[in-house]
């Protein structure tokens, strides 16, 4: 019980950390990259619209969609591993 406190507080301490890592790189992508990216007439950005569609936020928008999607792979790519599938297996309750 102890070296499970111990885990989930070092777990915590670099969740709480990456946040306001987090929030500066989201703000100068959307601010640089993918607003930038909406307002051109790239093929990209034509193809991203019919997702997001165009105008102010829509760079925001894209950020959330692929934070949205890499989550998902991330998802499948845990469930793929036999050793997060033997957690629900085995109980030491």
């Amino acid at each position: 019980m102890e070296l499970q406190g111990r885990v989930f507080s070092a777990r915590d301490t670099l969740q709480y950390m990456s946040i306001p890592i987090g929030y500066f790189l989201g703000g100068a992508l959307a601010d640089q990259v993918f607003e930038p990216l909406m307002f051109s007439d790239s093929k990209l950005a034509g193809y991203l619209s019919y997702f997001v569609g165009r105008g102010p936020g829509s760079g925001m928008a894209v950020i959330l969609v692929l934070l949205g999607i890499i989550g998902f792979i991330g998802c499948l790519l845990f469930r793929r591993s036999k050793d997060i599938r033997s957690l629900n297996e085995s109980s030491d309750f």
